[in-house]
């Protein structure tokens, strides 16, 4: 009799054991997205997806260009969760196979540092690559207008048709997203982070600057990382104010919109720095003020540099 009952126990903890591992294999495939373990919520498409935002106004990113948000945008940073029900080809954490759809618009990541992400994550993180069947967790990153509501949008999937949307949670505004470690650099180690930008291999401080009345006198210094000597630019730093109109930096007497560029013009040998001063005149109503890189050859904003404070 007792060893019937011996039998019995060992036959119940196989099952115990068999059923928790069948339960624990399940959505073991990509966890780039290491804050991100729910499943996604059933729904009428091939794919279940949810997303949670955080939304950031400078990605840090190291040994490569850091990056502010263009002027009127900030980087909304989603941890996606997906399950591939019916798709028969596996989902993938490809950039050009999803969007942020808002009614008729839809919202990517500008192209340069869709470039730049998709190659540096192909290099340090494993691909998403969902079969049928299967969960997976990726982080995708999106420039959206900074007016843009969590609650009104919602996060799509075209690398196959039909199409799949899912819900976006969450919201959190920070300063600082590191693309890294796919973290929030928190409030005391932000200010540091912010000082220093890269952009291209050029590296721009701000040391000081000051608003008085309408002018905005600034010292910054620009840093070469490039291994061979080179020659500044096509980049112009240039000020910004809320109504996304350029200043004109003051040379002399004169107001230079167009060429000239200042002290941090000339060649650079490896890790040199040029240090100087850099003045502007705004209108007293131009509100909230920044400086940009700024190419005249292609008459647009290339990069936010720094936030320097409001004009009163």
């Amino acid at each position: 009799m007792r060893k019937r009952w011996d039998y019995a126990i060992q036959l119940t903890l196989s099952l115990v054991i068999i059923t928790t591992l069948a339960i624990g294999c399940e959505g073991s495939l990509s966890t780039s997205a290491p804050g991100l373990v729910t499943t996604p919520p059933a729904s009428e498409y091939p794919a279940d997806i949810i997303g949670r935002v955080t939304i950031a106004d400078f990605l840090h990113m190291r040994n490569l260009s850091d990056r502010h948000a263009g002027v009127g945008e900030v980087f909304w940073v989603v941890d996606i969760s997906i399950k591939n029900k019916s798709y028969e080809r596996a989902v993938t954490s490809d950039y050009k196979d999803w969007h942020i759809a808002v009614g008729g618009e839809v919202y990517y990541l500008e192209g340069g540092l869709t470039q730049l992400l998709h190659l540096r994550d192909k290099t340090t993180l494993d691909d998403m690559n969902i079969p049928v069947g299967q969960i997976g967790q990726t982080t995708i990153c999106f420039s959206v207008p900074d007016t843009l509501k969590v609650s009104d949008a919602k996060l799509c999937y075209q690398g196959q048709e039909p199409y799949s949307y899912g819900k976006l949670t969450g919201g959190d505004k920070v300063a600082v997203y590191d693309w890294d470690l796919k973290t929030v650099i928190e409030e005391d180690q932000k200010e540091g982070k912010q000082q220093a930008v890269f952009y291209e291999n050029w590296e721009f401080t701000l040391n000081s600057f000051s608003i008085k009345s309408t002018d905005v006198n600034v010292n910054i210094s620009v840093t070469s990382h490039f291994d061979v000597p080179r020659e500044y630019g096509p980049y112009r730093i240039v000020l910004i104010d809320q109504y996304s109109t350029r200043s004109g930096m003051i040379f002399g007497d004169t107001i230079d919109k167009e060429h000239f560029y200042g002290f941090y013009e000339g060649i650079y040998y490896p890790g040199d720095t040029k240090t100087g001063d850099l003045r502007f005149t705004v209108n007293p109503k131009s509100g909230k003020v920044s400086l940009h890189l700024y190419s005249p050859y292609m008459k647009s904003i290339m990069s936010k540099l720094f936030d320097l404070g409001e004009i009163k």
